[in-house]
């Protein structure tokens, strides 16, 4: 179990309504949502189903996202909240790439000495 994983707000709220919102801490080991997810779900939802539950979900970590130029290209087809989950999501991923890069590049370096 060690999957990272972006959620949007559509994943909580359902998850939520069913009472099934631990899913997600079980299945995953990190639970990751932009900032207008959070927005979406807890503020202007508030009062709807996975409002309390993502509050208090302290296994959901929110992240501020930066690269406005890329959540604005989005947006000319997608909600802010979907906008910023991909773009996360992209983070993760070069993340990812660049971890095993440097690990594949530290291996080769042992093994050439």
């Amino acid at each position: 179990m060690s999957k990272i994983v972006i959620a949007d707000s559509s994943c909580l709220i359902a998850l939520s309504k069913i009472g099934e919102l631990r899913l997600l801490e079980q299945l995953f080991s990190q639970i990751f949502i932009p900032q207008a997810v959070h927005k979406e779900v807890v503020i202007r939802g508030e009062g709807r189903p996975g409002s309390k539950e993502v509050l208090s979900a302290r296994w959901i970590k929110v992240h501020n996202i930066s690269d406005r130029l890329a959540v604005n290209a989005l947006r000319l087809q997608l909600g802010i909240g979907e906008s910023e989950a991909i773009v996360l999501e992209n983070i993760k991923q070069t993340i990812e790439a660049a971890a095993k890069l440097l690990a594949s590049t530290a291996s080769s370096s042992l093994a050439l000495k």
